[in-house]
């Protein structure tokens, strides 16, 4: 390849990729801006409807006819027929009432809702459980995709959508896309030109450079020289070249006994890497080679800290045969270790049966909280297939419990130069290792702290446990779990679940009894229904003197 053609393979795509990023980045900058305006175009109106509906019912109010099913229905159209007038092209207004049915609607007769994306479009209200807001998921009307704001209406207990055809929502930022892509063509066919005449004029005095140095090359004869024919920059290389092949031939030899050094030297690193990897995590094994005074030094990290445990352990290994517990062990490692590693966590030791991982060191992780999270979740549902294989084999179960914290810790190298080992040390791991202990009394296969649920809420599915200050703690944190799937009344058990325990924590003991009795019935096999029952019976006979909502453990 000549020096032109590289010089057009590279300078080429390095200005088309300056072009397009900032063909994307203006594309982004006018979208963002033309969405936000859309927006708040969209969620004024949702806005002044509301008030129109406010002040409509309040003449009804004034008047004392609000039990008045006739003037109840006047309202309903004077709002349809105001909600008509000031809609534009794509956009709708939908009513819904407490029963989920739909009060009404700017849809044609034959442009109606039909009963899946009513339920759908229920759902997403529901679950987002806001008075009022910018609906976050998209959803179907009339077959077409559309984005919306909602508001409540208490009077009547409406939910109120205003909504935009998505299509037509964002029609503009579509435009502003196409254009730029318009100006990047023309703008990167220019440019291609312009490269094509300037390399031209560049490289033909070097190509002259370039057939004599080829001569040198092929004869490999360090005593030859290159002709000088120009007095400018291309000349002034030439005259070094000519200088440097005269250095070359006594620096032949030195160069061919440092290739061999270092040859041998890779060679053993490479060595030294293979026998270490099985021991120790690459990334640790690279910041050794790369700097090993500093292996030595700890620094404060935040980290998330992941503890297992298999439940009765003990038991389990008494009564098997040490063979095949330990084969079985060692598989079990396996799906845990591969699961860490694949979500950028590190195993930090095997203490026994129990594994103790991290997540953000010694590579830092931006999402280190939430990879943890479903890192267990992942331990959680492959140990299913992997228990349900071994029972097959007349092996027991392994019913593993899963802690996980994130805090600031002070990570490195502990140890002596003879033997060390990369670990974290610090309060917060300490505190890591009590919540696994948590998942026996709460019986359940995972337990975080609240500093992981702060970095997770919203990304996945999680249920409050409790209130806790375990052993070696001077005050409670709250602990929660999670898990990958949920079915639809596990969903409404969880999101009670969690509406209990806040009247619990505020000391609203008989309400929190009532609406744990209520999940009861919901699901009787819950254990952590039946678990706050017998607590909030036993308080609400003997109430404590001052409440903080923190259950205090005795033992580890």
């Amino acid at each position: 390849m000549s020096i032109r053609s590289k010089f057009l393979f590279f300078i080429i795509p390095l200005i088309a990729v300056i072009a397009i990023l900032v063909g994307i980045v203006s594309s982004l900058s006018a979208s963002r801006g033309l969405t936000r305006l859309a927006v708040n175009s969209l969620s004024y109106k949702a806005y002044t409807f509301n008030n129109f509906m406010i002040n409509q019912w309040l003449l009804i109010y004034d008047n004392n006819l609000q039990d008045d099913q006739e003037y109840i229905d006047a309202f309903i159209d004077a709002n349809k027929t105001q909600a008509e007038r000031f809609l534009s092209t794509g956009e709708v207004v939908i009513a819904i009432d407490i029963e989920g049915e739909i009060v009404f609607s700017t849809l044609s007769e034959d442009k109606s809702i039909n009963e899946n994306e009513r339920q759908k479009l229920l759902a997403i209200i529901t679950e987002e459980n806001l008075p009022e807001g910018w609906i976050k998921s998209n959803f179907d009307v009339n077959k077409q995709n559309h984005v919306g704001y909602y508001f409540r209406f208490p009077e009547l207990d409406y939910s109120v959508i205003v909504a935009a055809n998505r299509r037509v929502f964002y029609s503009p930022i579509r435009d502003i896309i196409f254009s730029t892509i318009i100006l990047l063509v023309i703008f990167l066919s220019i440019a291609i030109f312009l490269m094509l005449v300037f390399t031209r004029t560049l490289t033909r005095p070097i190509k002259q450079l370039s057939d004599s140095m080829e001569k040198i090359t092929d004869n490999q004869d360090f005593s030859s020289s290159v002709p000088v024919l120009h007095d400018d920059e291309v000349g002034k290389l030439s005259m070094t070249f000519n200088i440097m092949i005269g250095k070359l031939n006594k620096a032949y030899e030195q160069i061919r006994q440092f290739a061999f050094s270092a040859v041998v030297a890779r060679k053993g690193e490479q060595k030294v890497r293979n026998i270490f990897q099985k021991y120790v995590p690459n990334s640790v094994i690279n910041a050794l080679f790369s700097n090993p005074s500093q292996m030595l030094v700890g620094e404060k990290r935040e980290v998330a800290l992941m503890f297992t445990d298999i439940r009765n352990f003990t038991s389990i290994s008494e009564g098997s045969d040490p063979e095949k517990l330990v084969g079985i062990l060692n598989s079990y490692f396996e799906i845990l270790v591969d699961i860490i590693v694949e979500n950028g966590g590190v195993v930090d030791k095997y203490i026994g049966d129990a594994v103790m991982a991290l997540f953000g060191a010694p590579v830092q992780l931006d999402n280190s909280a939430y990879v943890s999270v479903q890192s267990a979740n992942l331990i959680q549902d492959a140990l299913l297939k992997f228990n349900a294989d071994a029972e097959k084999k007349g092996h027991p179960p392994f019913a593993t419990g899963i802690g996980i914290n994130y805090g600031e810790v002070t990570v490195g190298n502990i140890g002596s130069e003879k033997k060390m080992d990369y670990t974290a040390i610090g309060d917060n791991v300490n505190f890591g290792s009590r919540l696994e202990g948590l998942t026996k009394l709460y019986r359940c296969n995972l337990v975080f702290s609240h500093s992981i649920f702060t970095r997770v809420k919203g990304k996945c599915h999680v249920r409050v446990l409790d209130k806790v200050q375990v052993k070696g703690k001077s005050e409670g944190d709250f602990v929660y779990t999670s898990t990958l799937k949920l079915s639809q009344k596990e969903k409404e058990l969880w999101q009670s679940h969690n509406e209990a325990f806040g009247q619990y924590a505020k000391g609203n003991f008989e309400k929190a009894l009532t609406h744990f009795k209520k999940n009861q019935k919901m699901e009787k096999s819950d254990y952590l229904t039946s678990f706050y029952i017998d607590r909030c019976e036993q308080l609400v006979t003997n109430p404590p003197a001052s409440w903080n909502g923190t259950y205090i453990m005795t033992t580890k």
